[in-house]
Parts: C-alpha cells; structure tokens; sequence
C-alpha cells in the first residue's frame, strides 16, 4: 500500500517537502518503507504552480527541510519498531 496523502509535511517560503509512508508485503511480512518529495512552487493569480527545477535561492530551504524530514523518519521509525 502507498499513501497518497502525506504523513508528514514541512513547508518554508517556497519549497514544500512531503514524507510518505508504504508498505509492502513480501513473503507474509510486510514491510514499511518512507519517501520523499521536495517541491518548490509560486503563486499565479493566487493559485499555486509547482515547478519543475529546484532555483537557487530555494536550494538551503530545501536541504533544511530534507534534514527535518530524515529526522522525522529516523524517530518515527523507532516508534513503528517497538509497536
């Protein structure tokens, strides 16, 4: 199963990165697993338009949200574990 909706957001200015959860089940197991999206975008007449490249100026945005992410599956996966 692959989640649609994100688990988790974090978003500053213009970048928004997205976790999302998956299991798969392999053998009778299942196995859960964690993506990422990192998004930028702008506003066109009050809606939002993603871009297809990451700009420069939203390159440290990105990375600081990336870590906030990876630190949130790092703790979130301990908490799976112990389940």
């Amino acid at each position: 199963m692959t989640s649609t909706n994100p688990v988790r957001q974090f978003s500053a200015e213009n970048v928004t990165v997205s976790v999302f959860c998956n299991e798969t089940i392999s053998n009778g197991k299942t196995r859960t697993f964690y993506s990422v999206s990192c998004r930028t975008f702008y506003y066109n007449n009050g809606k939002r338009k993603y871009m297809t490249s990451i700009n420069e100026r939203s390159v440290l945005t990105a990375s600081m949200l990336l870590d906030l992410a990876y630190a949130w599956i790092v703790e979130h996966r301990s908490i799976v574990k112990t389940k």
